[in-house]
């Protein structure tokens, strides 16, 4: 009886192992199950997550061997990671993005070249809320208007940004990713 146990639960870390291995092979929407796109269902995704921590919490394997628990620690940290991605906006945004042309924003190349797309007058309102910003250390009243007017401003660039993933124009939404970088 013992033996049956025993082997039962070596088949299920195979399994796991197997499956594991899979995991650290895809992209977030792939892990979590869920559809690839700017909407993402937040229930399914909390669903997914308590999966997969079911089985991948590098705890379940304390008893196998480093190989094993190494793979579990990998596939938990991956799937951490994919879930925070994917329930963050702009983060979910950067990786359609990616996953689509290949580009990634977060690459300081790509960035410079995609800072050249940005006009003079974006960039010149910048430096002046950069300005404001350091004047106004003590001034409270005035952080808190500079603050609602930031987020106003990132709220705009996500709604565009938003249309231009459903629209497939995935280089405009790559140039306003930059833009609401500037915002974050």
């Amino acid at each position: 009886m013992l033996l049956r146990g025993l082997a039962r639960r070596w088949a299920g870390i195979e399994v796991a192992v197997e499956e594991g291995r899979r995991i650290l092979r895809q992209n977030a929407f792939e892990v979590m199950g869920v559809k690839r796109g700017f909407e993402v269902d937040e229930r399914a995704l909390k669903v997914k997550m308590k999966e997969l921590q079911k089985v991948y919490h590098p705890d379940k394997v304390g008893g196998e061997g480093e190989d094993v628990k190494s793979l579990f620690l990998d596939v938990s940290a991956k799937c951490n990671s994919d879930y925070s991605a994917l329930r963050d906006d702009y983060t979910r945004a950067c990786l359609l993005v990616y996953l689509e042309t290949g580009n990634d924003i977060n690459d300081e190349n790509r960035a410079e070249e995609l800072a050249s797309r940005l006009d003079d007058d974006f960039l010149s309102d910048i430096m002046e809320t950069k300005m404001e910003i350091l004047e106004a250390q003590d001034d409270h009243p005035t952080l808190r208007r500079l603050s609602a007017e930031n987020d106003a401003a990132y709220d705009v660039i996500f709604t565009e940004i938003h249309q231009k993933l459903l629209s497939g124009c995935f280089d405009d939404a790559e140039t306003l990713l930059l833009k609401a970088n500037y915002f974050r």
